[in-house]
């Protein structure tokens, strides 16, 4: 039976239209133009071809004018007799960006301010009248009012700095509870935009419902991890049951409604095709749960918001709380008269009802080997008299404790995160909005992103402040690929008016709309108040710059700390990355103090020291740094045209949005360890290698701080557009060679070397991340740049302790340096965990994230100028691997290769095609106007998938080979023939 009833009023039925003179902008509109919901205006002008694409070379200077205008979108629905019939009827948006008023059948409803929050209203009253059974030719509107003259006259009243905003019309994004990164940030664009972003519904609810629930359990911490010896696999020993308790919190229409009334609760353990397998069902009486003498005994105006509404047949989001069908104080349209609603009241009861889960199965981070287990619960509210399910609410849970652990030791104070009784390392990245657009995010795109971080041994991400509160498909992804979320309120780079009450209550409801919707999942480690404010934007008193310290800590360590404990309860609270809590308010000063709390660490981009500097970090937890590179070259080409390929074009500079450094930065550092790239398809690899090695020498050092650092989490993980930026996935989701060395220097047990050039020696140093210790051995030699050996040696290696780093051996090659000089010598480093004599697959390098083997390389000077042979002499066999169609290539060398670039060689395919405007017709996109051979299309249309390789940018040592895995959709015969093989030894002319 369906829980309750509902309508989406999205879909393909809308139409928009420009309420602003636009002639002052030299455009022409027509007066009706088709619109999809959820949607955005901009991706709807972009549809019906009123604008270009913003990705394509310089287009975003041409859609400026768009975030100046007011727009209006409108559409007729229907309401069947079974929704009419209910007692409410509710309007439910989940996202208005921004400045909105809804109107229903011409009665205003809604004045929304904040494109974070919900916002409902009781619509029953305003519908047409019945015909037949059904309310016909019902009409909703909803103006989107421009951002920029209310931040303009807010700006006179105030003065906020918003540093990273693009245009000087944007400087008071503060003022407005919008995406603040869509105003442009250092490395995106700037094209604010309006729209109907998250689903629009109506839901029918009778005389009484669930408006949400919420899960927990007692901590968990006595976990026993050991080794399986049979099988070399980690294992657990769970507890025998786990008590789960679920509060629950109900509303109703009059004082009896819930007498008839019982509670169903069904918990399901989910399998990974998303099947459930019912664990447990119990039925309570809801005098169990709620007695009648605690039951609420006063009544709420109908203003209140109908949290059910999200759960109802709904995995994903808890109810959402922070709207209201009357203006909002510090909304746009203060004093605008909304339609008054039917006085009605709801009453609201909250209750608590406990089971005992046997036999438990836990939740565990990526990367330990232990599972992502998820249950589903369903609480059913159900009458008595007829059975009928009135309201649903159902959440996914893992069962875990997570905590933040802050201890004081002998560097100051701990900043680090334990799972379920076991201290984890945190490896990971962090992430921005993965669109301009962000209608435009499909759970597939979310899927694939966090897939990626998840390949390469990530086990955390932070949702950073400067984006929004992600779709739900992005937390049910980390739920199921065990990947921690480190979540931000969005607040960034900006002074912010909490002196205005108005303001002030929008957020604490948007906060608590939040923390509501995102508390159950299991990958939630930590709630931030904010990203940067108390590195420069905090001060004594007010200033062009900075906002006194009084107000911020009303709103980042009272206000969202209170909201984070009254209605999460179990998730730690942290004011700001970075945070310095040692020293009170003096200490907090230094927001990047290496004592305690976390640091984002800016010495090398922004400060322009040299990569090594990096190896004097001492910071407990280090949550932000960076290195730029450009995009490969099959994404330039999609957003470039021939005349571009230069990277210091116009074009190529006017995506550089890192103003002062930039492109100079990045070849600085490129020039100072590599040789002159030889042609621009070579700048934008070399930029990566640069990227990659500079990310290298960070979270190598890091790891072997361990326990005084415990954690890394790099600057970025993803993009919004195609441009220069410092993520390792592009935006089309292709790795950089960024993201490859992740994967070597996130696995779970990582050999690393420290070179001392002045003494001759090497440091062998072992990070273990396993949760048990390990036994195996390290092996060492000593090569020639033309690869001879000229010493070897390895070391047995026994109980390297979990979650530590541990110094081997030091080598001491004082005599070869003397004799060969440093250009002329490679140290090459092999770690072999005992279980891989088991599985004999250590010599894949896909398999490096499995700690079953790790390599490195050490070096006593600058790669550009070791005395490497220009042809090592790089062979490749390919063959057919598996029935998915992916082929297995072993790659081999006569001399050392170094940092082998593997790629799909486009000469030896098909040349694209362009379109009309002379842009490079890509394959999948609609022809406009050129015709393409189907068979050239074909071939090129089986390049395009986003990861073709297992494991790129690895070393050859001459000697042993290395094999991997094509995993995209050429023809064995194809690959042969178009694939190459390039070292970065091979790259550079005389």
């Amino acid at each position: 039976m369906a829980t309750a009833l509902e309508m989406d009023l999205g879909g393909t039925a809308w139409t928009f239209h420009c309420t602003s003179p636009v002639a002052s902008f030299n455009v022409q509109l027509p007066s009706s133009i088709p619109a999809v919901v959820p949607g955005c205006v901009h991706l709807d002008l972009q549809n019906a071809g009123l604008i270009k694409d913003v990705k394509w070379r310089d287009n975003e200077t041409t859609l400026y004018w768009v975030a100046e205008c007011d727009w209006e979108y409108r559409r007729e629905f229907d309401v069947d007799a079974g929704l009419l019939a209910c007692d409410k009827v509710i309007l439910s948006c989940k996202g208005l960006d921004t400045l909105a008023t809804v109107l229903v059948n011409g009665r205003p409803v809604i004045s929304a301010d904040n494109m974070f929050r919900t916002w409902t209203a009781d619509v029953k009253h305003l519908l047409n009248p019945e015909e037949g059974g059904s309310s016909k030719n019902n009409r909703i509107q909803v103006t989107f009012r421009s951002t920029v003259p209310f931040m303009a006259e807010k700006q006179k009243e105030k003065a906020l700095i918003a540093s990273n905003a693009n245009r000087e019309e944007y400087r008071g994004a503060g003022w407005i509870r919008k995406e603040p990164a869509s105003y442009g940030w250092d490395w995106g664009c700037a094209a604010p935009t309006f729209g109907i972003w998250r689903p629009i519904k109506l839901h029918g609810f009778k005389t009484a419902w669930l408006e949400s629930i919420h899960i927990t359990h007692p901590e968990i911490t006595e976990v026993a991890v050991r080794m399986d010896p049979d099988t070399g696999t980690t294992t657990y020993s769970p507890p025998a049951s786990v008590p789960i308790c679920i509060e629950v919190e109900l509303g109703s229409l009059c004082e009896k409604a819930l007498d008839d009334t019982k509670l169903a609760v069904q918990i399901e353990r989910l399998m990974r095709d998303g099947s459930g397998v019912k664990v447990l069902a119990d039925e309570f009486e809801l005098d169990a749960v709620l007695p009648k003498s605690l039951r609420a005994n006063t009544s709420q105006q109908s203003t209140e918001s109908y949290g059910a509404v999200d759960d109802v047949s709904s995995l994903a989001g808890e109810g959402n709380k922070g709207a209201s069908e009357e203006a909002s104080a510090s909304g746009p349209y203060k004093g605008e008269a909304l339609e008054q609603m039917t006085p009605k009241h709801v009453k609201k009861s909250n209750g608590r009802l406990e089971v005992d889960l046997e036999k438990p199965e836990l939740w565990w981070p990526n990367g330990t080997g232990l599972g992502q287990t998820l249950y589903r619960v369903t609480v059913s509210l159900v009458s008595k008299a007829t059975s009928e399910i009135l309201s649903r609410c159902q959440k996914r849970v893992g069962l875990r404790t997570l905590k933040l652990v802050r201890e004081k030791d002998e560097w100051g104070e701990s900043f680090g995160f334990e799972i379920n009784g076991v201290k984890i390392f945190a490896k990971g990245a962090n992430w921005i909005p993965a669109d301009i657009y962000l209608p435009r995010l499909t759970p597939e795109k979310y899927r694939a992103l966090l897939q990626s971080a998840a390949d390469v041994g990530m086990n955390m991400i932070r949702a950073w402040g400067g984006g929004l509160y992600e779709h739900p498909e992005f937390y049910d992804a980390c739920d199921e690929l065990g990947i921690l979320v480190w979540q931000e309120f969005v607040y960034a780079c900006s002074t912010y008016p909490v002196h205005d009450r108005a303001w002030l209550a929008n957020c604490e409801e948007e906060a608590i709309e939040a923390v509501r919707a995102l508390r159950h999942h299991a990958c939630l480690a930590l709630w931030c108040g904010n990203n940067e404010l108390e590195q420069g934007y905090v001060g004594d008193t007010w200033t062009a710059t900075t906002m006194p310290w009084d107000q911020y800590k009303h709103l980042f360590d009272v206000l969202l700390k209170d909201v984070v404990e009254k209605h999460d309860g179990r998730t730690s609270y942290w004011p700001s990355s970075p945070h310095t809590p040692l020293g009170g308010d003096k200490g907090r000063q230094d927001a990047n103090d290496p004592r305690s709390g976390d640091a984002h660490c800016w010495d090398v981009w922004h400060g322009g020291k040299p990569f090594e500097v990096q190896r004097s970090w001492r910071h407990r937890f280090v949550s932000e740094f960076g290195f730029q590179s450009f995009p490969e070259p099959r994404t330039v080409a999609e957003y470039t045209l021939p005349e571009d390929h230069n990277v210091s074009s116009y074009v190529m500079d006017f995506r550089q949005r890192s103003v002062g450094r930039g492109n100079r930065a990045i070849f600085e550092n490129l020039l100072e360890w590599f040789q002159m790239p030889r042609d621009f398809a070579e700048c934008l690899w070399m930029s990566q290698l640069t990227q990659a090695l500079c990310i290298q020498f960070a979270a190598e050092h890091l790891r072997r701080q361990q326990p005084q650092t415990e954690g890394v989490l790099y600057w970025q993980l993803n993009d919004e557009w195609p441009a220069p930026t410092w993520s390792s996935l592009d935006y089309r989701g292709r790795w950089k060679a960024l993201h490859y060395f992740a994967r070597r220097f996130f696995s779970r047990v990582l050999i690393t070397g420290l070179e001392d050039v002045a003494k001759g020696t090497v440091e062998v140093h072992l990070s273990n991340h396993e949760l048990i210790p390990v036994s195996g051995e390290v092996t060492w030699r000593l090569t020639d740049a033309a690869g001879t050996e000229l010493k070897s040696g390895s070391e047995t290696v026994t109980d390297a302790p979990s979650q530590a780093n541990a110094c081997v051996t030091t080598l001491d090659f004082s005599a070869a340096l003397a004799k060969y000089g440093p250009r002329d010598l490679l140290v090459w480093l092999e770690w072999r965990d005992r279980r891989e004599q088991a599985r004999e697959l250590w010599r894949h390098v896909a398999d490096v994230g499995e700690s079953y083997a790790s390599r490195n390389l050490v070096l006593f000077a600058r790669p550009k100028h070791l005395k490497l042979l220009k042809d090592p002499k790089i062979t490749v066999k390919v063959e057919s691997a598996a029935s998915d169609g992916s082929l297995l290539l072993t790659l081999n060398s006569e001399h050392p290769a170094l940092w082998v670039r593997l790629e799909i060689d486009d000469t030896k395919l098909p040349p694209l095609v362009t379109d009309r405007d002379d842009r490079p017709k890509l394959p999948g996109t609609p022809d406009r106007g050129a015709k393409i051979e189907a068979a050239a299309t074909e071939e090129r249309e089986k390049d395009e998938d986003i990861v073709l390789f297992e494991d790129n940018f690895f070393h050859l040592d001459g000697r042993e080979p290395v094999t991997t895995l094509y995993r995209g959709r050429l023809t064995r015969e194809v690959v042969t023939r178009a694939l190459k093989a390039t070292a970065v030894n091979m790259t550079w002319d005389p």
